[in-house]
C-alpha cells in the first residue's frame, strides 16, 4: 500500500511540474500608451520593406546613399545588427524613410533571424 501512494505522490508532483505555466510574456507587460525608457534603439532606416515595416541598421559604421538601395538580404549579410520593426501605418510619417536617423521605442525584441520587434513611437535624431 506504501508502495502506491508513493507513486501517486510522485506522479502527482510531476504532473503538476508541468502543468504551472506562467501567463505572463513580454507582450502581456508592455503598455502600448505609454512606452518604456528602457527600450529604446537608435539606428539607421536602412530598407523600407513595405508601408509598415522597415529594416533598421544599428550598426554606428552604416552610411546611407541614396544612389544605392540594397537589398534586405544585402544588408542581413554586410551588417551584423540589423532589426526588422514593424507598426501601423498611422505611426509612421513621411519622415520615417531610407537613410533617416532615428530612436525607436518598441515593444520587446522577437527571437528570429532577423530579429523582430514593433515599433511603439519613433523620433527623428539630428
Amino acid at each position: 500500500m506504501l508502495k502506491y501512494f508513493s507513486i501517486f505522490i510522485i506522479l502527482t508532483i510531476f504532473i503538476s511540474a508541468c502543468n504551472n505555466k506562467s501567463n505572463s510574456t513580454d507582450e502581456d507587460m508592455t503598455d502600448y500608451n505609454n512606452p518604456s525608457d528602457n527600450r529604446i534603439i537608435e539606428g539607421v532606416v536602412g530598407k523600407k520593406i513595405n508601408d509598415n515595416k522597415f529594416a533598421i541598421i544599428l550598426d554606428e559604421d552604416y552610411l546611407y546613399k541614396e544612389t544605392e538601395s540594397p537589398s534586405l538580404n544585402d544588408l542581413l549579410n554586410k551588417y551584423d545588427e540589423v532589426i526588422l520593426f514593424s507598426g501601423n501605418r498611422n505611426i509612421f510619417g513621411d519622415d520615417f524613410k531610407e537613410g533617416a536617423k532615428v530612436r525607436i521605442w518598441f515593444d520587446y525584441i522577437r527571437e528570429s533571424n532577423p530579429p523582430k520587434s514593433k515599433v511603439l513611437k519613433y523620433q527623428l535624431v539630428e
